[in-house]
């Protein structure tokens, strides 16, 4: 009896502690270890959920196309030996001046061809001595000698004949003299025009192809702007066109430009050129450019006056249909339209919109 006594007063205090903890639970934290309660998300106000609107003006439209290019030599052409070789001696340096016809390099094999026109040079000279002697023993031979002389129509035949065979061996001689001539031209690396050496691929004992290019020359006082650009936008652009040329940096004032030279394809016998050209209305060097800085170039491809415009985010494209959205007092409906010149803050409208209208943006 006394431990059934024992057992309900254990069981009494337990319900106890149960009652004391949900109490705590149930009881309002208070102090530094309190959770706030979440913030609830505020419903957008009628003005966040509108969407931009701009009216329909009247204006200018330009189209734009904006490239990349270099300052590049006006002229510039590349130099190569005209047969395979070995490279015996480099006169120039990258970097060196030069003058149109300047030997810069030759192959191995020019002092045999050298001492061989040196013999040639002696027999030309041998042989045209040998034809003004001829020359002059039939001039005296005319003046001292009777035409009543015996044979003497015979001896002026053979002075004749011996003239000729002179004459044929100066021509002999000089076919032999251009020959080696043009054998030593081979051999010789030339300038071909007067600039600066801009590239040079060569090095002394190195085997050569002909007519592979080992180096550049350079009129480095004549400057451009030399870019590439993808075939579609070459559609777009034509010789003449005005441009504008500002430093990659964006520092200082653009400068008046204008497209001299569309892209060269090759053709038969000469290197194509696949760079675009754009000439500035002043000197590069003048404006404080330098052979290869880089420039952002602005071609103006097209311009329109006082047309309808609107700016390119209203204009919507879904399945080939251009359309924008139209504010009809407090409706809205889809308009198609036509555009035309498309530039980077306008896009012409050339149908479909009037003068003031309001247009919401996407």
């Amino acid at each position: 009896m006394k431990n059934f006594g024992l057992f309900r007063s254990l069981q009494a205090l337990i319900v106890a502690a149960m009652l004391l903890s949900l109490l705590a639970c149930s009881a309002p934290q208070t102090g530094p270890v309190a959770a706030e309660e979440p913030t609830p998300t505020p419903l957008p106000t009628a003005a966040a959920l509108a969407k931009p609107t701009y009216t329909v003006a009247r204006g200018d439209v330009v189209g734009l196309l904006r490239l990349t290019g270099r300052i590049a030599p006006v002229n510039e052409e590349e130099a190569f030996f005209r047969i395979n070789g070995r490279v015996r001696n480099i006169y120039i340096e990258e970097g060196d001046a030069v003058q149109a016809g300047q030997v810069l390099a030759d192959l191995e094999g020019i002092d045999e061809l050298q001492r061989q026109l040196d013999r040639l040079q002696l027999n030309l000279r041998r042989s045209q001595l040998n034809a003004e002697m001829t020359r002059l023993g039939f001039d005296l031979f005319v003046e001292t000698t009777s035409t009543y002389t015996k044979g003497y129509h015979t001896q002026l035949e053979m002075k004749k004949r011996e003239l000729e065979l002179a004459d044929i061996s100066v021509r002999e001689a000089s076919l032999g003299f251009d020959e080696v001539q043009f054998a030593i031209s081979n051999t010789l690396l030339t300038a071909p025009l007067t600039g600066v050496v801009t590239a040079l691929n060569l090095k002394s004992g190195r085997e050569v192809q002909g007519y592979k290019a080992v180096a550049m020359v350079a009129d480095v006082n004549l400057l451009e702007v030399s870019m590439s650009a993808s075939p579609e936008y070459l559609n777009e652009i034509a010789v003449g066109m005005e441009a504008t040329v500002l430093a990659a940096s964006g520092l200082g004032e653009a400068a008046a430009a204008s497209v001299r030279r569309m892209p060269i394809s090759d053709r038969v016998g000469e290197a194509g050129d696949d760079t675009l050209r754009v000439s500035l209305a002043q000197s590069p060097l003048d404006l404080g450019y330098e052979l290869g800085d880089l420039v952002k170039v602005t071609i103006i491809l097209q311009k329109r006056i006082d047309v309808l415009w609107v700016p390119p985010q209203v204009v919507r494209t879904f399945e080939g249909r251009r359309f924008v959205v139209l504010q009809d007092g407090g409706a809205q409906r889809r308009v198609d339209v036509t555009l035309g010149v498309v530039g980077e803050e306008r896009v012409e409208i050339t149908a479909g919109l009037e003068e003031g209208q309001i247009v919401v943006s996407p």
